[in-house]
């Protein structure tokens, strides 16, 4: 007899730590262009022009229940 398995929804919480280049004239701008970039794509992936380097990923299971 095949075991039966049951359907799970498992949570997955993801912290990414990392920097972009932009052009600016000063701090805020360059901060303004960064949180437009976020918006724009999410924070996870950008174009190579902006020199994308990654700092640390960190994850954890949040929650656990039985899908129906």
């Amino acid at each position: 007899m095949a075991k039966k398995y049951k359907k799970y929804r498992v949570g997955i919480t993801f912290d990414e730590g990392q920097t972009i280049e932009v052009s600016a004239s000063n701090t805020e701008e360059a901060e303004e262009l960064a949180l437009k970039l976020v918006e724009e794509y999410g924070g996870t992936d950008y174009p190579e022009k902006y020199k994308q380097d990654f700092l640390h990923r960190d994850w954890s299971i949040a929650n656990i229940y039985e899908a129906e």
